[in-house]
Protein backbone atom coordinates (compact mmCIF):
# COMPACT_ATOMS: atom_id res chain seq x y z
CA UNK A 1 0.00 0.00 0.00
CA UNK A 2 2.93 2.31 0.74
CA UNK A 3 3.73 2.17 -3.22
CA UNK A 4 -0.11 2.78 -4.29
CA UNK A 5 -0.10 6.24 -1.88
CA UNK A 6 3.28 7.42 -3.20
CA UNK A 7 1.63 6.89 -6.89
CA UNK A 8 -1.13 8.79 -5.65
CA UNK A 9 0.62 11.73 -4.59
CA UNK A 10 2.42 12.15 -7.49
CA UNK A 11 0.05 12.08 -9.87
CA UNK A 12 -1.80 14.42 -8.11
CA UNK A 13 1.24 17.00 -7.65
CA UNK A 14 1.24 16.82 -11.36
CA UNK A 15 -2.58 17.66 -11.96
CA UNK A 16 -1.75 20.56 -9.15
CA UNK A 17 1.05 22.37 -11.15
CA UNK A 18 -0.63 21.60 -14.56
CA UNK A 19 -3.75 24.11 -12.94
CA UNK A 20 -1.25 26.34 -11.26
CA UNK A 21 0.51 26.84 -14.47
CA UNK A 22 -2.78 27.82 -16.05
CA UNK A 23 -3.36 30.49 -13.56
CA UNK A 24 0.04 32.01 -13.42
CA UNK A 25 -0.08 32.34 -17.30
CA UNK A 26 -3.81 33.91 -17.23
CA UNK A 27 -2.36 36.30 -14.50
CA UNK A 28 0.80 37.24 -16.89
CA UNK A 29 -1.82 37.88 -20.38
CA UNK A 30 -4.69 40.12 -18.80
CA UNK A 31 -7.98 39.95 -20.50
CA UNK A 32 -9.00 42.94 -22.62
CA UNK A 33 -11.99 44.82 -21.29
CA UNK A 34 -14.88 42.84 -21.74
CA UNK A 35 -17.16 44.31 -24.65
CA UNK A 36 -20.53 43.13 -25.93
CA UNK A 37 -19.31 41.71 -28.38
CA UNK A 38 -16.21 39.90 -26.48
CA UNK A 39 -18.76 39.15 -23.68
CA UNK A 40 -19.32 35.79 -25.25
CA UNK A 41 -16.07 34.67 -25.12
CA UNK A 42 -15.12 35.52 -21.86
CA UNK A 43 -18.04 33.34 -20.39
CA UNK A 44 -17.16 30.53 -23.02
CA UNK A 45 -13.47 30.92 -21.27
CA UNK A 46 -15.02 30.66 -18.12
CA UNK A 47 -17.01 27.69 -18.71
CA UNK A 48 -14.53 25.90 -20.51
CA UNK A 49 -12.14 26.24 -17.59
CA UNK A 50 -14.76 25.24 -15.27
CA UNK A 51 -15.77 22.29 -17.56
CA UNK A 52 -11.21 21.44 -17.46
CA UNK A 53 -11.23 20.97 -14.09
CA UNK A 54 -14.23 19.14 -13.67
CA UNK A 55 -13.40 16.93 -16.45
CA UNK A 56 -9.75 16.33 -14.63
CA UNK A 57 -11.35 16.21 -11.05
CA UNK A 58 -13.20 13.34 -12.81
CA UNK A 59 -10.08 12.10 -14.67
CA UNK A 60 -8.41 12.03 -11.04
CA UNK A 61 -11.05 10.32 -9.67
CA UNK A 62 -11.25 7.55 -12.64
CA UNK A 63 -7.64 7.63 -12.15
CA UNK A 64 -7.16 7.28 -8.90
CA UNK A 65 -9.53 4.23 -8.67
CA UNK A 66 -7.65 2.21 -11.77
CA UNK A 67 -4.83 2.93 -9.70
CA UNK A 68 -6.30 1.35 -6.25
CA UNK A 69 -7.99 -1.54 -8.25
CA UNK A 70 -4.77 -2.34 -10.37
CA UNK A 71 -3.00 -1.90 -6.81
CA UNK A 72 -5.03 -4.35 -4.99
CA UNK A 73 -5.34 -6.84 -7.68
CA UNK A 74 -1.29 -6.92 -8.02
CA UNK A 75 -1.67 -7.73 -4.59
CA UNK A 76 -3.79 -10.63 -4.84
CA UNK A 77 -1.65 -11.77 -7.54
CA UNK A 78 0.89 -11.66 -5.36
CA UNK A 79 -0.61 -13.42 -2.30
CA UNK A 80 -1.59 -15.85 -4.62
CA UNK A 81 1.64 -16.57 -5.97
CA UNK A 82 2.75 -16.73 -2.53
CA UNK A 83 0.14 -18.99 -1.96
CA UNK A 84 1.45 -21.09 -4.83
CA UNK A 85 4.42 -20.95 -3.96
CA UNK A 86 4.09 -22.27 -0.70
CA UNK A 87 1.94 -25.51 -2.09
CA UNK A 88 4.30 -25.89 -3.99
CA UNK A 89 7.09 -26.44 -1.39
CA UNK A 90 4.50 -28.49 0.40
CA UNK A 91 4.19 -30.72 -2.59
CA UNK A 92 7.89 -30.84 -2.97
CA UNK A 93 8.24 -31.87 0.69
CA UNK A 94 5.53 -34.67 0.54
CA UNK A 95 6.59 -35.92 -2.86
CA UNK A 96 10.52 -35.83 -1.45
CA UNK A 97 8.90 -37.95 1.88
CA UNK A 98 7.16 -40.20 -0.46
CA UNK A 99 10.04 -40.86 -2.58
CA UNK A 100 12.55 -41.55 0.34
CA UNK A 101 10.02 -43.65 1.96
CA UNK A 102 9.56 -45.80 -0.66
CA UNK A 103 13.44 -45.81 -1.15
CA UNK A 104 13.08 -43.78 -4.56
CA UNK A 105 15.88 -42.06 -5.89
CA UNK A 106 15.29 -39.09 -8.38
CA UNK A 107 17.41 -38.38 -11.55
CA UNK A 108 16.28 -36.09 -14.25
CA UNK A 109 18.62 -34.93 -17.59
CA UNK A 110 18.18 -31.90 -19.14
CA UNK A 111 18.77 -33.03 -22.61
CA UNK A 112 18.35 -29.47 -24.30
CA UNK A 113 21.40 -28.24 -22.10
CA UNK A 114 22.84 -31.27 -21.45
CA UNK A 115 22.74 -31.03 -17.67
CA UNK A 116 22.32 -34.41 -15.35
CA UNK A 117 20.77 -34.35 -12.15
CA UNK A 118 21.31 -37.06 -9.53
CA UNK A 119 19.06 -36.89 -6.13
CA UNK A 120 20.71 -37.25 -2.32
CA UNK A 121 19.33 -40.73 -2.43
CA UNK A 122 20.31 -42.01 -5.74
CA UNK A 123 23.98 -40.83 -4.71
CA UNK A 124 23.50 -43.07 -1.51
CA UNK A 125 22.61 -45.89 -3.25
CA UNK A 126 26.11 -46.11 -4.70
CA UNK A 127 27.77 -44.82 -1.60
CA UNK A 128 28.31 -41.09 -1.98
CA UNK A 129 26.95 -40.16 0.98
CA UNK A 130 28.97 -36.64 0.69
CA UNK A 131 26.84 -35.79 -2.37
CA UNK A 132 29.72 -35.12 -3.91
CA UNK A 133 28.93 -37.26 -7.34
CA UNK A 134 29.49 -34.94 -10.95
CA UNK A 135 26.21 -33.72 -11.87
CA UNK A 136 26.64 -35.20 -15.57
CA UNK A 137 25.05 -37.94 -17.72
CA UNK A 138 27.93 -39.21 -18.31
CA UNK A 139 29.77 -40.04 -14.98
CA UNK A 140 26.40 -42.46 -14.59
CA UNK A 141 26.78 -44.17 -17.49
CA UNK A 142 30.65 -45.04 -17.03
CA UNK A 143 29.14 -47.00 -14.05
CA UNK A 144 27.17 -48.76 -15.91
CA UNK A 145 28.17 -52.67 -16.09
CA UNK A 146 30.16 -53.18 -19.50
CA UNK A 147 27.28 -56.16 -20.20
CA UNK A 148 24.35 -53.53 -19.77
CA UNK A 149 25.89 -50.32 -21.40
CA UNK A 150 24.17 -51.29 -25.14
CA UNK A 151 20.92 -52.00 -23.78
CA UNK A 152 20.34 -48.57 -21.79
CA UNK A 153 22.21 -46.60 -25.16
CA UNK A 154 19.48 -48.05 -27.58
CA UNK A 155 16.82 -46.85 -25.22
CA UNK A 156 18.23 -43.43 -24.58
CA UNK A 157 18.33 -43.18 -28.34
CA UNK A 158 14.87 -43.91 -28.87
CA UNK A 159 13.67 -41.46 -26.48
CA UNK A 160 15.51 -38.94 -28.40
CA UNK A 161 13.93 -40.41 -31.83
CA UNK A 162 10.62 -40.08 -30.59
CA UNK A 163 10.11 -43.54 -30.61
CA UNK A 164 9.34 -43.80 -27.07
CA UNK A 165 7.99 -41.75 -24.39
CA UNK A 166 8.34 -43.98 -21.54
CA UNK A 167 11.53 -45.43 -19.82
CA UNK A 168 12.28 -48.33 -18.15
CA UNK A 169 15.18 -50.15 -17.69
CA UNK A 170 17.05 -52.53 -15.63
CA UNK A 171 20.74 -52.69 -15.67
CA UNK A 172 23.69 -52.71 -12.85
CA UNK A 173 25.88 -49.58 -11.39
CA UNK A 174 29.01 -49.43 -9.61
CA UNK A 175 29.26 -48.04 -6.17
CA UNK A 176 32.44 -46.61 -4.57
CA UNK A 177 33.50 -49.82 -3.63
CA UNK A 178 34.00 -51.32 -7.31
CA UNK A 179 30.70 -53.65 -6.64
CA UNK A 180 27.81 -53.89 -8.65
CA UNK A 181 23.76 -53.32 -7.71
CA UNK A 182 20.91 -53.56 -9.19
CA UNK A 183 18.86 -50.69 -9.73
CA UNK A 184 15.29 -50.11 -11.63
CA UNK A 185 14.35 -46.74 -13.91
CA UNK A 186 11.70 -45.70 -14.74
CA UNK A 187 10.44 -42.37 -15.98
CA UNK A 188 9.00 -39.93 -18.69
CA UNK A 189 9.81 -37.66 -21.34
CA UNK A 190 8.71 -33.93 -21.06
CA UNK A 191 8.55 -32.15 -24.78
CA UNK A 192 8.20 -28.51 -25.63
CA UNK A 193 5.23 -27.22 -27.48
CA UNK A 194 6.87 -28.10 -30.96
CA UNK A 195 7.62 -32.11 -29.51
CA UNK A 196 10.82 -32.00 -29.09
CA UNK A 197 12.59 -33.95 -26.49
CA UNK A 198 13.70 -31.63 -23.67
CA UNK A 199 13.85 -33.68 -20.04
CA UNK A 200 13.75 -37.01 -18.93
CA UNK A 201 12.61 -37.45 -15.16
CA UNK A 202 13.10 -40.78 -13.37
CA UNK A 203 12.95 -42.74 -10.26
CA UNK A 204 15.24 -44.99 -9.43
CA UNK A 205 14.94 -48.58 -7.43
CA UNK A 206 17.77 -50.54 -5.59
CA UNK A 207 16.57 -54.28 -6.94
CA UNK A 208 19.87 -55.65 -5.50
CA UNK A 209 17.99 -57.94 -2.42
CA UNK A 210 15.38 -58.57 -5.11
CA UNK A 211 18.10 -59.64 -7.95
CA UNK A 212 19.52 -61.77 -5.14
CA UNK A 213 15.97 -63.29 -4.02
CA UNK A 214 15.26 -63.98 -8.24
CA UNK A 215 18.63 -65.98 -8.19
CA UNK A 216 18.25 -67.99 -4.77
CA UNK A 217 14.91 -68.88 -6.21
CA UNK A 218 16.48 -69.82 -9.32
CA UNK A 219 18.58 -72.16 -7.62
CA UNK A 220 16.22 -73.70 -5.62
CA UNK A 221 14.15 -73.99 -8.60
CA UNK A 222 17.00 -75.88 -10.22
CA UNK A 223 17.66 -78.03 -6.90
CA UNK A 224 14.18 -79.01 -6.57
CA UNK A 225 13.03 -79.99 -10.25
CA UNK A 226 16.92 -82.16 -9.97
CA UNK A 227 16.45 -83.37 -6.46
CA UNK A 228 16.38 -87.54 -5.89
CA UNK A 229 13.72 -86.72 -3.18
CA UNK A 230 10.04 -86.41 -3.92
CA UNK A 231 9.09 -83.08 -2.84
CA UNK A 232 5.14 -81.34 -2.46
CA UNK A 233 3.66 -78.58 -1.30
CA UNK A 234 -0.42 -78.58 -0.33
CA UNK A 235 -2.14 -75.78 0.89
CA UNK A 236 -4.17 -75.64 4.47
CA UNK A 237 -6.99 -77.96 2.23
CA UNK A 238 -4.22 -80.63 2.01
CA UNK A 239 -4.71 -80.38 -1.42
CA UNK A 240 -1.38 -80.61 -3.69
CA UNK A 241 -0.40 -77.47 -5.41
CA UNK A 242 3.21 -77.82 -6.32
CA UNK A 243 5.12 -80.63 -7.19
CA UNK A 244 8.89 -82.03 -8.38
CA UNK A 245 9.70 -84.42 -11.20
CA UNK A 246 11.10 -86.89 -8.91
CA UNK A 247 7.35 -87.32 -6.69
CA UNK A 248 5.42 -88.11 -10.33
CA UNK A 249 8.16 -90.45 -10.55
CA UNK A 250 7.98 -92.38 -7.61
CA UNK A 251 4.40 -92.46 -7.48
CA UNK A 252 3.28 -92.54 -10.94
CA UNK A 253 0.45 -89.85 -10.40
CA UNK A 254 -0.60 -87.27 -12.84
CA UNK A 255 -1.67 -83.39 -11.88
CA UNK A 256 -4.63 -84.70 -12.59
CA UNK A 257 -4.54 -87.93 -10.39
CA UNK A 258 -3.60 -85.37 -7.89
CA UNK A 259 -6.29 -83.41 -8.31
CA UNK A 260 -8.20 -86.02 -6.82
CA UNK A 261 -6.64 -86.95 -3.89
CA UNK A 262 -5.13 -85.25 -0.53
CA UNK A 263 -1.86 -84.96 1.24
CA UNK A 264 -3.70 -87.79 3.95
CA UNK A 265 -4.99 -90.02 1.29
CA UNK A 266 -0.89 -90.24 0.00
CA UNK A 267 0.31 -90.75 3.88
CA UNK A 268 -2.64 -93.80 4.41
CA UNK A 269 -1.50 -95.25 1.03
CA UNK A 270 2.14 -95.42 2.31
CA UNK A 271 1.80 -97.61 5.34
CA UNK A 272 -0.46 -100.85 6.43
CA UNK A 273 -3.42 -100.59 8.04
CA UNK A 274 -4.57 -99.30 10.70
CA UNK A 275 -2.60 -96.05 9.51
CA UNK A 276 -1.20 -93.83 12.30
CA UNK A 277 -2.13 -90.60 12.05
CA UNK A 278 0.81 -88.30 11.24
CA UNK A 279 -1.01 -85.57 10.38
CA UNK A 280 -2.29 -84.80 13.95
CA UNK A 281 1.11 -85.01 14.77
CA UNK A 282 2.53 -82.66 12.42
CA UNK A 283 -0.54 -80.18 13.45
CA UNK A 284 0.84 -80.34 16.84
CA UNK A 285 4.30 -80.28 16.58
CA UNK A 286 4.98 -78.57 13.22
CA UNK A 287 6.96 -81.71 12.28
CA UNK A 288 6.89 -85.51 11.69
CA UNK A 289 9.48 -87.38 10.55
CA UNK A 290 9.90 -91.35 10.13
CA UNK A 291 10.04 -93.92 8.29
CA UNK A 292 6.01 -95.92 6.64
CA UNK A 293 6.19 -99.67 6.00
CA UNK A 294 3.20 -100.94 3.45
CA UNK A 295 3.15 -104.66 2.94
CA UNK A 296 1.76 -107.23 0.82
CA UNK A 297 -1.01 -109.28 1.39
CA UNK A 298 1.42 -112.28 1.58
CA UNK A 299 3.60 -110.30 4.20
CA UNK A 300 6.41 -109.23 1.49
CA UNK A 301 7.75 -105.80 2.06
CA UNK A 302 5.90 -103.51 -0.83
CA UNK A 303 7.31 -99.74 -0.04
CA UNK A 304 9.21 -98.95 2.61
CA UNK A 305 9.66 -94.45 2.89
CA UNK A 306 10.99 -92.40 4.45
CA UNK A 307 8.62 -89.47 5.19
CA UNK A 308 9.36 -85.48 6.09
CA UNK A 309 6.47 -83.91 6.85
CA UNK A 310 6.41 -79.76 8.10
CA UNK A 311 3.53 -77.55 8.73
CA UNK A 312 4.31 -74.15 7.38
CA UNK A 313 2.81 -70.62 8.60
CA UNK A 314 3.91 -67.63 6.94
CA UNK A 315 4.58 -64.93 9.21
CA UNK A 316 2.74 -62.33 7.62
CA UNK A 317 -0.19 -63.43 5.47
CA UNK A 318 -0.80 -66.65 8.21
CA UNK A 319 -1.44 -68.63 5.26
CA UNK A 320 -0.89 -72.61 5.96
CA UNK A 321 1.24 -75.13 3.56
CA UNK A 322 2.49 -78.52 4.48
CA UNK A 323 5.59 -79.49 2.54
CA UNK A 324 6.64 -83.16 2.26
CA UNK A 325 9.76 -84.60 1.36
CA UNK A 326 9.40 -88.39 0.62
CA UNK A 327 12.68 -90.97 -0.10
CA UNK A 328 11.60 -94.62 -0.89
CA UNK A 329 13.92 -96.73 0.64
CA UNK A 330 12.11 -100.10 -0.58
CA UNK A 331 15.51 -101.51 -1.60
CA UNK A 332 17.59 -100.18 1.17
CA UNK A 333 15.08 -102.02 3.96
CA UNK A 334 15.06 -105.14 1.26
CA UNK A 335 18.74 -105.22 1.75
CA UNK A 336 19.50 -104.51 4.94
CA UNK A 337 16.45 -107.53 5.45
CA UNK A 338 18.99 -109.54 3.34
CA UNK A 339 21.60 -108.78 5.64
CA UNK A 340 20.00 -109.44 8.54
CA UNK A 341 18.78 -112.92 7.21
CA UNK A 342 22.11 -113.55 6.40
CA UNK A 343 23.36 -112.55 9.99
CA UNK A 344 20.73 -113.84 12.09
CA UNK A 345 19.99 -117.23 9.99
CA UNK A 346 21.78 -120.81 9.56
CA UNK A 347 22.56 -121.24 5.99
CA UNK A 348 22.76 -124.90 6.23
CA UNK A 349 18.99 -125.26 7.43
CA UNK A 350 17.51 -121.95 7.50
CA UNK A 351 16.98 -121.75 10.93
CA UNK A 352 17.86 -119.34 13.33
CA UNK A 353 21.37 -119.46 14.05
CA UNK A 354 23.45 -118.67 17.01
CA UNK A 355 23.29 -114.51 16.84
CA UNK A 356 19.49 -114.46 16.66
CA UNK A 357 19.12 -116.82 19.77
CA UNK A 358 21.33 -114.97 21.78
CA UNK A 359 19.10 -111.53 20.80
CA UNK A 360 16.01 -113.93 21.66
CA UNK A 361 17.04 -115.04 24.66
CA UNK A 362 17.93 -111.66 26.17
CA UNK A 363 14.35 -110.20 25.23
CA UNK A 364 12.55 -113.27 26.67
CA UNK A 365 14.70 -112.72 29.51
CA UNK A 366 13.51 -109.28 29.91
CA UNK A 367 10.21 -110.00 29.11
CA UNK A 368 9.73 -112.46 31.69
CA UNK A 369 11.34 -110.65 34.30
CA UNK A 370 9.39 -110.39 37.52
CA UNK A 371 6.43 -111.22 35.57
CA UNK A 372 5.68 -114.99 37.42
CA UNK A 373 5.99 -116.62 34.09
CA UNK A 374 7.81 -119.29 33.09
CA UNK A 375 9.73 -120.57 30.06
CA UNK A 376 11.71 -123.63 29.03
CA UNK A 377 15.27 -123.93 27.24
CA UNK A 378 16.51 -127.06 26.03
CA UNK A 379 19.65 -128.24 24.15
CA UNK A 380 19.25 -130.97 21.55
CA UNK A 381 22.67 -132.41 20.77
CA UNK A 382 22.95 -134.86 17.87
CA UNK A 383 24.12 -138.32 18.47
CA UNK A 384 27.09 -140.11 16.39
CA UNK A 385 26.78 -136.70 13.52
CA UNK A 386 30.69 -136.88 13.63
CA UNK A 387 30.74 -140.21 12.49
CA UNK A 388 28.33 -139.34 9.42
CA UNK A 389 30.34 -136.76 8.71
CA UNK A 390 33.59 -138.63 8.55
CA UNK A 391 32.21 -141.52 6.66
CA UNK A 392 29.16 -140.06 4.55
CA UNK A 393 31.20 -136.76 3.98
CA UNK A 394 29.75 -133.26 4.96
CA UNK A 395 27.51 -132.76 2.09
CA UNK A 396 25.49 -136.01 3.86
CA UNK A 397 25.70 -134.33 6.95
CA UNK A 398 24.49 -130.89 5.87
CA UNK A 399 21.34 -133.04 4.32
CA UNK A 400 20.39 -134.90 7.71
CA UNK A 401 20.71 -131.73 9.83
CA UNK A 402 18.46 -129.94 7.12
CA UNK A 403 16.16 -132.94 7.31
CA UNK A 404 16.16 -133.06 11.36
CA UNK A 405 15.24 -129.84 11.78
CA UNK A 406 12.31 -129.99 9.00
CA UNK A 407 11.15 -132.70 11.24
CA UNK A 408 11.52 -130.86 14.54
CA UNK A 409 10.18 -127.84 13.01
CA UNK A 410 6.96 -129.61 12.90
CA UNK A 411 6.00 -131.62 15.64
CA UNK A 412 7.01 -128.28 18.18
CA UNK A 413 4.33 -125.71 19.29
CA UNK A 414 4.06 -122.42 16.93
CA UNK A 415 5.61 -120.21 19.70
CA UNK A 416 8.59 -122.14 20.22
CA UNK A 417 11.96 -120.71 19.00
CA UNK A 418 13.99 -123.57 17.35
CA UNK A 419 17.78 -122.46 16.22
CA UNK A 420 20.92 -124.16 15.29
CA UNK A 421 23.98 -122.77 17.56
CA UNK A 422 26.50 -125.23 16.21
CA UNK A 423 27.66 -128.13 14.64
CA UNK A 424 25.07 -130.93 15.68
CA UNK A 425 23.34 -128.67 18.28
CA UNK A 426 19.79 -127.60 18.51
CA UNK A 427 18.35 -124.80 21.40
CA UNK A 428 14.70 -124.90 21.64
CA UNK A 429 13.07 -122.00 23.76
CA UNK A 430 9.55 -122.62 24.59
CA UNK A 431 6.85 -121.48 27.01
CA UNK A 432 4.07 -124.45 26.07
CA UNK A 433 5.77 -126.62 28.19
CA UNK A 434 7.00 -125.93 32.19
CA UNK A 435 5.41 -128.37 34.38
CA UNK A 436 7.53 -131.72 35.22
CA UNK A 437 4.92 -133.77 33.44
CA UNK A 438 4.94 -131.60 29.83
CA UNK A 439 9.25 -131.38 30.42
CA UNK A 440 8.77 -135.06 30.13
CA UNK A 441 6.65 -135.46 27.71
CA UNK A 442 8.23 -132.66 24.90
CA UNK A 443 11.97 -134.91 26.31
CA UNK A 444 10.37 -138.79 25.59
CA UNK A 445 8.74 -137.15 22.32
CA UNK A 446 12.01 -135.31 20.29
CA UNK A 447 14.16 -138.42 21.71
CA UNK A 448 11.84 -141.06 20.18
CA UNK A 449 11.21 -138.57 17.11
CA UNK A 450 15.16 -138.56 16.36
CA UNK A 451 15.37 -142.10 16.90
CA UNK A 452 14.09 -143.13 13.81
CA UNK A 453 16.49 -143.75 10.51
CA UNK A 454 16.52 -140.88 7.94
CA UNK A 455 16.94 -141.41 4.28
CA UNK A 456 19.55 -139.26 2.75
CA UNK A 457 19.98 -140.32 -0.66
CA UNK A 458 21.30 -143.38 -0.85
CA UNK A 459 21.66 -144.09 2.57
CA UNK A 460 20.02 -144.83 5.80
CA UNK A 461 21.33 -143.24 8.44
CA UNK A 462 20.17 -143.76 12.55
CA UNK A 463 21.57 -141.16 14.72
CA UNK A 464 19.36 -140.27 17.91
CA UNK A 465 20.15 -137.15 20.52
CA UNK A 466 20.45 -136.29 23.95
CA UNK A 467 18.52 -133.71 25.59
CA UNK A 468 19.40 -131.18 28.45
CA UNK A 469 16.43 -128.91 29.58
CA UNK A 470 17.15 -125.72 32.16
CA UNK A 471 13.41 -123.88 33.63
CA UNK A 472 13.43 -120.21 34.08
CA UNK A 473 13.26 -118.77 36.35
CA UNK A 474 13.85 -122.16 38.61
CA UNK A 475 17.46 -122.90 37.33
CA UNK A 476 18.49 -119.54 36.39
CA UNK A 477 17.52 -115.65 36.00
CA UNK A 478 20.40 -114.80 34.04
CA UNK A 479 20.96 -115.77 30.67
CA UNK A 480 24.61 -117.29 31.43
CA UNK A 481 23.26 -119.77 34.24
CA UNK A 482 20.69 -120.81 32.10
CA UNK A 483 23.02 -121.61 29.30
CA UNK A 484 25.19 -123.03 31.47
CA UNK A 485 22.79 -125.09 33.24
CA UNK A 486 20.87 -126.79 30.16
CA UNK A 487 24.45 -127.34 29.03
CA UNK A 488 25.28 -129.34 31.78
CA UNK A 489 21.52 -131.01 31.54
CA UNK A 490 22.57 -132.00 28.30
CA UNK A 491 26.10 -133.50 29.08
CA UNK A 492 24.21 -135.44 31.83
CA UNK A 493 22.18 -137.09 28.95
CA UNK A 494 24.79 -137.82 27.08
CA UNK A 495 26.52 -139.55 29.98
CA UNK A 496 24.08 -141.30 31.02
CA UNK A 497 23.76 -143.46 28.09
CA UNK A 498 22.75 -141.23 24.77
CA UNK A 499 19.12 -141.14 23.24
CA UNK A 500 17.66 -139.45 26.65
CA UNK A 501 16.86 -136.25 27.96
CA UNK A 502 18.22 -134.92 31.79
CA UNK A 503 16.16 -131.99 33.49
CA UNK A 504 19.15 -129.71 35.10
CA UNK A 505 19.54 -130.81 38.64
CA UNK A 506 22.17 -129.32 41.03
CA UNK A 507 25.05 -131.94 41.45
Amino acid sequence: MKTGNSSSFRYFSAFFLIVFGFLFMASQYPIAPITEVDINWNLYFQIAIALFFLFAFIGYKRFQKLNQDTLRQAEETKQKLRTLKRQHELEKKRLSFVLDCGRLAYWEWDIKNNQAYFSDLWQDMIGFTQHDFPQDLHAWQARIHPLDQEQVQKKLLKLLSHQITDYEDTHRVMDVNGEYIWVYDRGQTITNELGNVEKLSCVRLNITQQKQLEEELTLDKILLENTQEAIAITNENLSFIRTNPAFHDAFGLTQSDLAKMTLKDLLDNLQDEPPQDILSQVDKDLAWRGELTLHHTNGELARSSLVDCQKVIHQTTQTTHYALVYTDITELKQTQQELSFLANTDIVTGLPNRNYFYQALDEWLQAFKNSGNKFTLMFLDLDNFKTVNDTLGHDTGDHLLKSVSELIAEHIAEDTLFARVGGDEFVILCRAYTTPEQLNEIGNNLNQLLSQPFKIGDHEIKIGSSIGIALFPDHGSTKETLLKHADQAMYQAKNAGKGRYKIYQAW
